[in-house]
């Protein structure tokens, strides 16, 4: 009957379903756990450690850097994917861009919801373990928040990386 109740109510989020129909589906469990992290604040310029798992975020010169600390080298089954979806005020969360990365031995591979899109100016930078991923805030639809979470399919990185994050985005003022 609760299991009943959380599909009925996870139907009326229907632009999130149009995108990802199962996905929200996922969260309908008997065993739910939950997280509440506080969002991570970012001003233009600033570097940002989040305070769960090894992540680091910065936003500089229109561009959102997300630094990714790996624990070992991205092999033929190991991949990461990076997600990136832009929440801004006054526009529909279904009409934002919704970015997936995927960072895999065979390269980089960007879709905006379902479509597969060329680099839009992505840039990946590698220092041994770390990964800087750079992507261009329009690209995100110039955001005002950002929801983010990283996954892999083995255990590339800290556990708690793999929680959804938000970030909030403030603006670089244009008379400074």
């Amino acid at each position: 009957e609760e299991l009943e109740k959380k599909h009925k109510a996870i139907s009326f989020y229907r632009t999130e379903i149009e995108y990802s129909p199962r996905f929200l589906y996922t969260f309908a469990r008997k065993n739910e756990l939950f997280g509440d992290f506080d969002p991570v604040k970012i001003k233009c310029g600033e570097v940002k450690e989040t305070p769960v798992g090894g992540m680091t975020f910065a936003y500089l010169d229109g561009k959102l850097i997300i630094r990714i600390d790996l624990k070992q080298k991205i092999e033929k089954d190991l991949g990461v994917v990076l997600y990136l979806f832009g929440y801004k005020e006054g526009i529909d969360f279904g009409e934002m861009p919704k970015i997936r990365i995927a960072l895999t031995l065979e390269g980089l591979n960007v879709k905006d919801k379902c479509k597969s899109l060329l680099r839009h100016g992505i840039r990946v930078e590698e220092h041994g373990l770390e990964r800087k991923i750079l992507v261009p805030v329009s690209l995100l639809g110039d955001p005002d928040h950002i929801m983010t979470s990283l996954r892999s399919n083995t255990h590339a990185f800290s556990s708690e990386n793999t929680a959804w994050r938000i970030i909030e985005m403030e603006k670089q003022d244009k008379n400074t």
